[in-house]
């Protein structure tokens, strides 16, 4: 029997066998796509470990200063770093954990291709992310332009249901390749394959609106509505006497534009071409991307997304800024603090510790011999 190729998503490539092959079926565990590293392959490395590094800093950073960020929109920030960080750790896990064909049947090989092969999980986490991004901006809409309604609606409660709302939308429409997705006994591989050419592409116009559409509508409403808020109350403090109430509405005008176009652009940029890519794919007008070099940089930009979010909605942030910089260099500002101070008062400092769990005092020595105690900055 010749071996047939079996259907395959989003561009993995493996080797078919027929089925009448003699050799051993050992699965090993291989790179995907050529067997080989590319270029491709290196950028998928770096920026899915800039994604697990910088979305963990995020988390880090906010958790250890949670009375500072305890506001819904750091713990939608948070939620969308833990979001970002795990996608990027799944995401690099799968480059490199793929097994390649003869692969022995089984209930476990099954699972593997309906769960694993599918890209069920790593796209699952994709798309939770893009829908936490909305979510941001929903928040931030009600926030900004409804804000009596907004303290009624995110109690904890609320809030822990609306965290709930990403994750159905990113894992239970995602599902259908679980469904779509076999093991086939005549390649002894993994493939996928739809019921009909009809129920494909109208499969694949739902995925499209699914995943690109709807968010990047949400967020491009939200945004333009808290813009245009924004400016109607910058009008209105333009006619009082108040200098620095216009200085505040101008600079959170800005803001929030560049924070629009930043969001729109980098959203649209990062998933619109491997969006695009795959709803032809389904449409039977690109019947074959596996080897495309530029559905290979489509998904290059799709894992930039993890790692540009960080930057977006954290590193832009000056209260973020602020503590991060507090946690890298607090203790060269702890001993320049000291040094001023001896500069200034004539007052000699010396740290020493005090009891276990305790914080170190840091005692200041004046000339005539006499000290003073002070707590010092951790």
């Amino acid at each position: 029997m010749e071996a047939s190729t079996a259907a395959y998503l989003n561009g993995e490539v493996m080797v078919t066998v027929p089925a009448n092959s003699e050799q051993v079926m050992t699965p090993t565990m291989t790179l995907p796509e050529r067997g080989n590293f590319s270029f491709a392959l290196f950028f998928f490395v770096v920026l899915s470990s800039l994604g697990m590094v910088g979305n963990a800093v995020v988390c880090l950073v906010m958790l250890r200063n949670r009375k500072v960020f305890n506001s819904t929109t750091n713990k939608l920030i948070i939620h969308q770093s833990t979001i970002d960080s795990f996608g990027s750790i799944i995401f690099l896990t799968r480059r490199f954990a793929l097994i390649t064909p003869p692969v022995p049947a089984g209930f476990l090989t099954r699972l593997y291709c309906r769960i694993w092969w599918s890209e069920w999980v790593q796209y699952s986490m994709f798309v939770t992310s893009t829908y936490n991004l909305a979510a941001i901006s929903a928040e931030r809409y009600l926030a900004t332009c409804h804000p009596v309604r907004h303290r009624n609606m995110f109690s904890p409660c609320r809030l822990k249901l609306l965290l709930l709302v990403p994750w159905l939308a990113g894992w239970l429409p995602a599902a259908h390749v679980v469904v779509l997705s076999f093991y086939d006994s005549e390649t002894l591989d993994c493939g996928i394959a739809w019921p009909s050419l009809e129920a494909q592409a109208a499969g694949g116009v739902l995925i499209f609106l699914q995943e690109m559409v709807i968010p990047l509508t949400i967020m491009v409403f939200t945004y333009s509505r808290i813009t245009w808020s924004l400016q109607q109350r910058s009008r209105v403090r333009q006619g009082e006497n108040n200098a620095a109430a216009r200085e505040m509405f101008s600079k959170a005008n800005r803001n929030v534009t560049i924070t629009l176009i930043v969001v729109a652009v980098f959203f649209v940029v990062c998933w619109l071409p491997n969006e695009v890519y795959y709803l032809l794919y389904n449409l039977s007008l690109q019947p074959n991307f596996i080897n495309d070099p530029v559905y290979e940089v489509t998904s290059v930009f799709v894992v930039l997304n993890l790692c540009i979010n960080p930057f977006i909605y954290a590193f832009a942030y000056e209260r973020f800024r602020k503590k991060l910089l507090e946690m890298l260099c607090c203790r060269y500002w702890s001993v320049r603090r000291i040094n001023v101070l001896e500069n200034r008062t004539g007052v000699q400092a010396s740290t020493v510790p005090m009891v276990s769990g305790g914080p170190s005092k840091t005692i200041h020595t004046n000339k005539a011999g006499s000290s003073t105690q002070g707590t010092e900055v951790a």
